[in-house]
């Protein structure tokens, strides 16, 4: 069934690449329009001259070519049928958008399956089975013999699901070879049930009961030493010195081998437990290690009220990659880092703290940010033989002034708040990352913050966020959310917008590591008072 799967899977995604992603938005949207706006004295009879009348704009041309394509997939591959639907869940119905069925048979666009009057999936199963790798459905019809039915997603360009694409294929003759199989193979496990408790007879007829009482009574002696410290050295299988030359010596041997074994397994569980939790301990260690190397006492400068910062910083494990920053460069100018470093875990921190420490020492050197960043990327490159990288997004604030001159390598685009709320995010052409090519130049981004705006940076952790269903949060998702608090204070728009992050990914585990920081320019005045 994990090849049905498989087959059907490539099927569907090859008639959803073919009929191409634009075309399928406009057909799925303008079948959803006419169905929802269908008047009432129409919608009673589906196959009535009024109804088929109503949704015949549907069918031009393009219509055509769609369904010449499905047809000649379906009967390429001999399935059943390949149609695309969307569920019309109140009413509990399938609608069709495009039925790859034969012309006498096919629905047009706008007719429809009923989960009540013709046993369709209902729209739970169609999830679990388009959202997992292995699931298909089976059923069996009267006509159709055993259909096994997959269900493919399809999404427009937005990311906002449409529908489905379902594909039908015949298993009949499958199942039937399945149920021979199993009868043949409960007839030969019903044989050698019967030769086993045969052997088993002869076995019992045996005199071995003393054999057997004496392995009994030792192992529950055995049993009680495991719970005791003062036999803990004591082997108690080892003299027994059973002989009866059949499968008792045998167990007796395998039972005073499994006693050593168990004593060599215990000492090394101890050993390996130790171990584990010094590892444990250390890395504990190397997170609070990671944490203190981050700015974390808020307000970072409390003698300078020209601007405010809040930052935090979630890693998906107990040590991560990313990384932020923020230090004066002299007594006018700030200077704001986050950066992303590839992979997780111990690699990707020890990469951080290099990352953060050249960073650091080459800004307080002076320069324009494309200048540092040049530099840094130079010696990252410098004996980088595992090529790990590193995204950057770094700024310096004149804080007399409010300029600001950035350089984004490789990171995510930050979000632009203004004081009267007006949210706009920084789309301008990025650089490479930081560490793979030597010798690369970056440009300057020059913006200017006025009295109350702030700048929201933040790494791909965040419209990256995904939930169980593998649905990822996305930019336009998150730019949502940042708008909905724009009006929060520093700390509690980060607390905010991760508190809505934690409510979409629900139980899933973290995903990647998740930092952000935002600094809010308070003007040259607010300094002066």
């Amino acid at each position: 069934m994990k090849e049905y799967k498989r087959e059907t899977a490539n099927i569907m995604e090859y008639a959803v690449s073919l009929l191409g992603a634009s075309y399928l938005e406009k057909a799925y949207n303008s079948t959803k329009k006419l169905y929802n706006d269908l008047p009432e004295e129409i919608a009673k009879d589906q196959f009535s001259e009024e109804y088929i009348d109503y949704f015949l704009e549907l069918i031009d041309e393009d219509f055509w070519n769609a369904y010449d394509s499905l047809a000649l997939i379906r009967e390429k591959n001999k399935l059943a049928s390949l149609d695309f639907i969307f569920l019309d869940q109140e009413r509990k119905r399938a609608v069709y958008v495009i039925d790859g069925s034969d012309i006498e048979e096919a629905y047009i666009p706008g007719q429809w399956l009923s989960e009540e009057d013709n046993g369709i999936d209902t729209p739970e199963q169609m999830d679990k089975v388009a959202s997992s790798k292995y699931k298909i459905y089976v059923g069996y019809g009267d006509v159709s013999g055993w259909i096994a039915t997959n269900y493919l997603k399809v999404y427009d360009a937005n990311g906002e699901f449409l529908g489905y694409c379902t594909c039908d294929i015949n298993v009949t003759d499958f199942i039937k070879d399945l149920i021979v199989e199993a009868i043949v193979y409960i007839l030969i496990c019903m044989i050698l049930i019967a030769i086993v408790a045969y052997r088993v007879s002869c076995i019992m007829r045996k005199k071995m009961i003393i054999p057997i009482n004496t392995l009994a009574m030792t192992a529950e002696e055995y049993t009680k030493r495991d719970k005791a410290v003062e036999d803990e050295d004591k082997l108690f299988f080892e003299g027994l010195n059973i002989h009866t030359n059949d499968e008792i010596e045998t167990l007796y041997h395998s039972l005073a081998d499994m006693e050593l074994d168990i004593k060599e397994t215990m000492g090394r569980i101890r050993m390996m437990t130790a171990e584990k939790e010094k590892a444990a301990a250390e890395m504990d260690l190397a997170a609070r290690i990671q944490v203190s190397m981050l700015p974390g006492n808020f307000p970072l400068f409390p003698d300078h009220s020209e601007f405010d910062i809040y930052a935090s910083m979630d890693p998906a494990k107990e040590v991560g990659g990313d990384f932020y920053d923020a230090f004066l460069i002299d007594p006018t100018h700030l200077c704001l880092v986050i950066a992303d470093v590839s992979g997780k875990g111990v690699p990707a921190a020890l990469f951080m703290v290099i990352s953060k420490t050249v960073i650091k020492h080459r800004a307080r050197m002076g320069g324009s940010p494309s200048e540092i960043i040049e530099d840094v990327n130079k010696t990252l490159c410098e004996g980088n033989s595992e090529m790990m990288f590193v995204t950057v997004w770094l700024a310096i604030l004149d804080i007399t002034t409010g300029e600001m001159i950035s350089v984004n390598a490789g990171h995510e685009n930050p979000v632009l708040m203004r004081k009267n709320g007006e949210c706009e995010l920084i789309k301008t052409v990025h650089g490479m990352v930081l560490g793979a090519v030597p010798g690369l130049k970056y440009e300057n981004e020059y913006c200017n913050l006025s009295e109350g705006d702030r700048f929201f940076v933040y790494t791909d952790g965040l419209p990256e966020a995904t939930n169980s269903q593998d649905e990822r949060l996305t930019e336009p998702v998150m730019f949502e959310i940042i708008q909905k608090h724009s009006a929060d204070d520093n700390r509690m728009l980060l607390q905010n917008i991760r508190s809505d992050v934690d409510a979409f990914v629900k139980d899933a585990p973290q995903f990647d590591d998740l930092t952000m920081l935002v600094i809010e320019y308070k003007g040259k005045s607010a300094g002066d008072n």
